[in-house]
């Protein structure tokens, strides 16, 4: 046996500097080839790209695979490993991104590394046979290398040789880091297929490993242009002068009540949407898992919010309505919590500072998203987390939506008997429907019987229905809590609205989530923001109208379409309680959504549905805007 072992060792092949630098050029070439061919398009689009960006855009992608590989081979003198270990993280990152891509409708970033659970979230949503089938592979990925090692050889270089080819693939790495992949110029100039503003477009067109590390040398949070740190703070000293000479004017209204306010609820219903109420979508069996929503809509103001992720990022959007800051104007940071280090001031320092006790519920993990820390920055008085749900029943993996609003009416009937002379702000997180929506998900689901025109793939049935299922429970508390409300005695107001789309497919999406056809503005945006577009609706009952008579705004007969982005939400529900001039900041806000309700990246759009870039001259309210937002962030 060992002299077999000997014979067969004895045929490895050995390779020498002249044979290894050649075979690398060519496995980086195929490791490109191999970025292009999995990125989730169809095949004509590389066609397209290819044209239109010639050899750049394959050869921005093929260096730093080169680079990669030869930094290896130095290193280690070895050429197998050199093309293995590049091959793998090549094969792993573009596996990786289009997963994101197919299921969050975004590209893969640097700042997913950070998001272990939000990453596990979406996982589950893979079947079984395409994780094993994808760990599988791997597996063979690494069995080759493993193999090929063992009869592959590397010559010895002199260290000489190796150190110097070490330095220069090093210093090559640098040098292209710093002029080449942070070029903006050339990032920006390079054709790009479909939304030239959405980064899965920008990806998919560039080649992912250019766009990838572009997008993460690039992502550096700088000061906005033109950003003065004392003359925004004279700025800021007027709006607040100004702010608080109009909130005395209206403390002195004969006509308004601004001695007492009402009990403020704001509910954060996890993925909700209008799937339900499309035109195409018929239930059988008298089934409508958007009853309540349908009434209570009726008799709400309603409208829309555009938020900043599609399908997950929960805590961006509480983020935008909590501090009323842009996540979109800092998409840099993993998730946008991670701004708050300490005492920030925001939605609920206003209702602290008014008399009202604040608090929060979310049936997950107190750590997750850093809540348990940032909920004190932002001055909740307390935060109950999952802990204090240990024995609620779970739904599809997740604390019932039904043991939630239990809590949530304990804590109101606590807060009565405990503060019977205060208004409660309370923040409340639901969890049940959280995706994915898959048939383990709730096995029952078949039971929902519907059709869909157009028609759709057996699979977005599925998923549909599944979805339906979950939102059929969150339809009957919706219409529970509002009915606990409407009978009692307290004056409340209710904020109901959705984190983000859930996740869906495109063909989902298109076939059945469309803009309200009596909104033109809606109409004339949603290429831009269709996918971040969920609902909300403002309720309260007939104690909490007699106390804000006078106090409100007078269009709560929704005679228009509201949109707005949700960074604006806070100050617009401060503004349906008479309150937004309790605050500067808030009652900018509140000015601003009149005039630019929707900030998206790379344009804002005024009431018109005018688009306006960023680098042209900005509107001064908008520049002052990301002045004041950078302020409250870093000074």
């Amino acid at each position: 046996m060992n002299e077999r072992l000997k014979n067969i060792l004895s045929k490895r092949l050995h390779l020498g500097l002249a044979v290894s630098l050649p075979l690398i050029v060519i496995s980086s070439a195929i490791f490109t080839y191999f970025v292009f061919l999995i990125q989730p398009f169809e095949p004509w689009l590389l066609d397209e790209v290819l044209e239109a960006n010639g050899a750049a855009v394959i050869f921005l992608n093929f260096l730093p695979i080169l680079l990669t590989a030869l930094t290896i081979y130095f290193a280690a003198n070895n050429f197998v490993l050199s093309a293995g270990v590049t091959g793998f993280i090549v094969v792993a990152l573009s596996v990786a991104n289009r997963f994101k891509i197919v299921f969050r409708q975004d590209p893969l970033t640097t700042w997913d590394f950070v998001l272990g659970a939000e990453l596990a979230v979406i996982a589950r949503s893979f079947s079984p046979r395409l994780v094993i089938g994808t760990l599988g592979g791997f597996a063979l990925i690494i069995a080759i290398i493993a193999v090929a090692m063992v009869f592959v050889r590397n010559r010895k270089m002199s260290k000489a040789v190796r150190m110097a080819g070490l330095v220069l693939s090093l210093a090559a790495a640098f040098v292209s880091a710093q002029t080449v992949f942070s070029d903006y110029h050339l990032y920006r100039n390079l054709h790009v297929s479909g939304n030239p503003y959405r980064l899965k477009d920008q990806f998919n067109s560039r080649g992912f490993l250019y766009a990838f590390i572009h997008t993460h040398i690039t992502s550096e949070i700088t000061q906005p242009t033109g950003f003065n740190a004392v003359q925004t703070s004279e700025h800021i000293s007027l709006e607040a002068e100004r702010t608080a000479l109009a909130y005395l004017q209206r403390l002195e209204t004969e006509s308004v009540n601004m001695e007492r306010h009402p009990h403020v609820i704001m509910i954060l219903a996890e993925a909700f949407s209008e799937l339900a109420l499309s035109d195409g979508i018929t239930f059988a069996n008298d089934f409508d898992p958007a009853y309540h929503y349908r009434r209570i809509r009726d008799e709400s103001l309603h409208g829309y919010i555009v938020v900043p992720n599609f399908g997950g990022g929960t805590a961006d959007t509480e983020f935008d309505i909590l501090t009323g800051i842009n996540t979109r104007h800092y998409r840099q940071m993993a998730y946008s919590y991670m701004l708050i280090t300490r005492e920030f001031p925001g939605f609920v320092s206003v209702f602290n500072r008014l008399g009202f006790h604040s608090q929060a519920m979310h049936p997950g993990y107190a750590w997750f998203y850093n809540r348990q820390n940032v909920f004190e920055f932002l001055g909740f008085d307390n935060y109950m987390a999952n802990e204090y749900f240990e024995d609620a029943p779970t739904r599809g993996g997740y604390i019932t939506e039904e043991a939630t609003f239990d809590r949530l009416i304990e804590r109101f009937e606590e807060h009565l008997e405990l503060r019977s002379n205060m208004p409660l702000l309370e923040f409340v997180i639901t969890i049940q429907n959280h995706g994915p929506y898959d048939e383990a998900k709730h096995p029952n689901s078949y039971t929902i019987e519907f059709d869909s025109y157009p028609e759709l793939s057996e699979s977005d049935m599925d998923l549909l229905r599944t979805y339906f299922y979950g939102l059929a429970d969150i339809d009957v508390q919706l219409g529970r809590i509002i009915d606990y409300f409407r009978a009692s005695d307290e004056p409340v107001v209710v904020a109901y609205f959705s984190d983000h789309m859930p996740l869906v497919t495109r063909g989902i999406l298109e076939a059945h989530h469309h803009p309200p056809e009596n909104s033109p503005l809606m109409q004339e945006l949603w290429p831009f923001i269709g996918d971040f577009t969920v609902p909300f609706i403002i309720w309260q009952n007939d104690a909490a109208a007699k106390l804000l008579e006078g106090r409100t705004p007078e269009y709560r007969t929704n005679d228009r379409t509201l949109l707005m982005s949700s960074f604006y939400f806070g100050a617009f529900v401060l503004e349906q309680l008479g309150l937004e001039t309790a605050d500067p900041f808030m009652n900018f806000l509140s000015e601003l959504r009149k005039k630019i309700p929707v900030q998206l990246e790379f344009a804002y759009f005024n009431m018109q549905g005018e688009r306006f870039s960023y680098d042209d001259e900005l509107h001064d309210d908008v520049s002052f805007y990301k002045h004041w937002s950078y302020y409250r962030l870093f000074n």
